[in-house]
């Protein structure tokens, strides 16, 4: 498997999917499976916490780490520890916390 058949996501920000606004942080691991003939398959499997908004979490700018390669992997971990979501979310209670699993 290649580099770019199995990559980490790391997003964030305050956003409406038709349910209320909701500050969100989400960890997601996106990979292929390979398929019969060219027809390969991608997974995502996602862990988002949600909030309430505050003017708080509102400040804080959507934004997204994306990690490529185990060599990135350390680099990420600094990143997505050191990124304003967490520094904002981390004392927070989510609302909710979801873990989801399907084929894209």
């Amino acid at each position: 498997m290649g580099p770019e058949q199995d990559m980490l996501l790391f997003q964030w920000g305050t956003y409406d999917w038709g349910e209320g606004e909701h500050f969100e942080a989400d960890l997601t691991r996106q990979f292929i499976v390979p398929g019969k003939g060219d027809d390969p398959a991608l997974y995502q499997l996602s862990l988002t916490f949600r909030y309430q908004p505050s003017d708080q979490l509102r400040a804080v700018e959507s934004g997204e780490f994306w990690c490529a390669s185990r060599e990135e992997a350390a680099p990420f971990l600094a990143m997505v520890c050191a990124s304003p979501a967490l520094a904002v979310a981390q004392p927070l209670k989510p609302a909710s916390v979801s873990l989801g699993f399907e084929r894209v």
